[in-house]
């Protein structure tokens, strides 16, 4: 979902940049080659952000010649000095009539990455113990009982969203301007989600201090067969995350 996701963010910086045509009435090319054409069942819906129209395989053009009036390829792909990760830092500019809830509201992800929270029951009885706190776990699997455009309407009725290093957090493309995130352990990679809700704009947290959070192994490369902390499950100490969860619920910075 977060690669994914980098290409939507792609299509739309692309079609902005341009602004000729900055509408949806436009004919999109799906740039793959496969013989069994592309694939998007999951998250096909946001194609329909994009364009009025279905987008066009290129494998149903093979052999043949088509013309373009207009016609525009889009920006440079998500790399490493390309165009995401060395994006700005913009914060959403709070205008009178976006007034900060008094009501928080959390969203704890659950999806079945590589790592998981052992004591998840324990942080969210954590935070229902909080004052005008509404917490909730949302499935985000598949299978999980919600379709896409659902799971859209949770993580956008959030104001605090929390998981795990993972492609769940991609959704925090879609959290409210005021919103923050709390990627619980980014697993050794401190960039990917900061980045992404840098882009986005909204406020990033993630664990610190060492000391408190409890691997359950020690976790190995499932091919290379070295130690990596994508590969094992955590249980975090409880006062901890409520520290960090209120900092990211009243702080502006």
């Amino acid at each position: 979902m977060y690669h994914h996701f980098c290409d939507f963010v792609n299509l739309f910086a692309s079609q902005f940049l341009n602004s000729t045509n900055f509408g949806q009435d436009v004919e999109i090319f799906w740039w793959d080659t496969h013989h069994s054409g592309f694939v998007d069942s999951t998250f096909g819906v946001t194609w329909k952000a994009f364009s009025f129209h279905k987008p066009h395989e290129l494998v149903n053009y093979d052999g043949k010649k088509v013309c373009f009036r207009n016609a525009m390829l889009p920006l440079l792909a998500r790399q490493l000095f390309g165009l995401y990760y060395n994006m700005p830092w913009w914060m959403a500019v709070r205008e009178a009539a976006f007034s900060m809830p008094s009501h928080t509201t959390f969203s704890n992800v659950l999806r079945h990455t590589l790592s998981q929270i052992l004591n998840i029951n324990e942080l969210l009885q954590s935070l229902l113990r909080l004052k005008n706190v509404e917490a909730k776990i949302v499935n985000y699997e598949r299978n999980g009982g919600l379709n896409f455009l659902e799971q859209l309407k949770a993580t956008h009725n959030s104001d605090i969203f929390i998981g795990m290093h993972g492609s769940g957090l991609t959704h925090l493309l879609f959290l409210p301007d005021w919103a923050a995130v709390f990627e619980i352990y980014n697993c050794e990679d401190p960039n990917c989600y900061k980045d992404l809700a840098r882009l986005r704009g909204v406020k990033y947290w993630t664990w610190a201090n060492e000391d408190k959070v409890f691997p359950e192994s020690i976790g190995l490369h499932p091919t290379m067969k070295t130690p990596h902390k994508k590969f094992t499950d955590y249980s975090f100490d409880v006062p901890e995350f409520l520290r960090i969860v209120q900092q990211s619920e009243f702080s502006d910075d």
